[in-house]
C-alpha cells in the first residue's frame, strides 16, 4: 500500500492517511485511515458518510476545498495539493489535452492531424 498523510485545507492539521492506490472521485471513507491506529484514534471519516458531508475533526469544517483535490502533508510539514482524476478533454487525432471543452472545440476546428 501506498499511503501518504493528509491534512484538512483550511486549518493544516494532519488527519489521517490516504491510500494512493485507492483514492479517486468520489472519494469515500474507505479510501482513508487512521492517524495513529496504534493508539486507538479513529478512522476520519465514518463509512456511512459521502465527501460532502466529511469534516475536519479540529476546525470541523470541510477538509477538502474540491471534491478532485485533497492536500498531502509530510512529516516536516511541507504540503502539496494535488489533484484527483483531473478531468480533461482530449483530442482524438492528436491527443493534445485540454482543461475545458470549449478549447477542444476550437482545436478540432485547426487540427488537421
Amino acid at each position: 500500500m501506498n499511503k501518504k498523510k493528509f491534512c484538512c485545507e483550511y486549518c493544516y492539521q494532519p488527519i489521517g492517511y490516504v491510500d494512493m492506490d485507492k483514492i479517486s472521485t468520489p472519494m469515500t471513507p474507505d479510501m482513508f485511515s487512521s492517524i495513529m491506529p496504534d493508539r486507538g484514534v479513529p478512522d476520519p471519516f465514518h463509512i456511512s458518510l459521502e465527501w460532502k458531508d466529511f469534516k475536519c475533526p479540529y476546525c470541523h469544517l470541510r477538509p477538502f476545498l474540491e471534491e478532485t483535490s485533497l492536500m498531502l502533508i509530510d512529516d516536516r510539514g511541507n504540503r502539496e495539493r494535488i489533484e484527483i482524476n483531473k478531468p480533461g478533454f482530449v483530442c482524438e487525432r492528436c491527443g493534445k489535452e485540454y482543461a475545458h471543452q470549449s478549447s477542444l472545440i476550437r482545436h478540432r476546428k485547426t487540427c488537421n492531424v
